[in-house]
C-alpha cells in the first residue's frame, strides 16, 4: 500500500460522510460529490491492478444499470442521486456492495419500522420518504474500514 492509497481512502470517507450529511438535511445527493467519488473509486482500483479494476467497474456498470432501472420505474423510492452514489461505492467496494446494499436496507427498515411504531399525532407522517444515503454511507463506510471482501 503507498500514501496515494491511503489518500484516495481517506477522500472516500470524507466524502461518504459528506454525502451523508448532505442528503440527511436536504434529501439530495450532488453530482459536484458523487461523480468524483465514482473518478477517485477508478483510480483507486487501477492502483490494484488491472483485474481489480476490470472486476470494479464491470460491478459499477452493472450495478448502476440495475439500480437506474428501479429508479426509472419507481422514481419516488429512488433518487438519481441514490443509483449515482451506489454505482460510485461500487468503484470502490466492487462485488462487497452486495453487504453493503443488504446491510442498508435492512438497517433503513429498522429505522422505518420504529418511526411507523413510535409515530404521534403531530410528528412526520409514515408516509413521507426518507434519506437512503445516510444508510449506504454507513454500511459502506464499515464495508470498507474492515475491508470485508466478499468471495465472488
Amino acid at each position: 500500500m503507498t500514501y496515494l492509497h491511503f489518500f484516495l481512502g481517506g477522500l472516500f470517507v470524507i466524502i461518504t460522510s459528506l454525502l451523508a450529511v448532505v442528503d440527511y438535511f436536504t434529501m439530495r445527493l450532488p453530482d459536484k460529490l458523487t461523480i468524483p467519488l465514482l473518478g477517485i473509486g477508478m483510480i483507486n482500483s487501477l492502483l490494484y491492478g488491472k483485474l481489480v479494476f476490470i472486476n470494479n467497474l464491470g460491478s459499477a456498470l452493472f450495478v448502476g444499470s440495475f439500480f437506474w432501472l428501479i429508479a426509472m420505474v419507481y422514481p419516488h423510492g429512488l433518487g438519481q442521486g441514490d443509483t449515482k452514489f451506489i454505482t460510485a461505492l461500487t468503484s470502490f467496494l466492487g462485488p462487497s456492495i452486495l453487504l453493503v446494499i443488504f446491510s442498508a436496507c435492512m438497517l433503513s427498515l429498522f429505522v422505518g419500522v420504529y418511526r411507523w411504531v413510535r409515530r404521534k399525532e403531530d410528528s412526520l407522517p409514515i408516509d413521507r420518504q426518507f434519506p437512503f444515503g445516510p444508510y449506504l454511507s454507513l454500511c459502506s463506510l464499515a464495508v470498507y474500514l474492515w475491508n470485508v471482501k466478499l468471495p465472488l
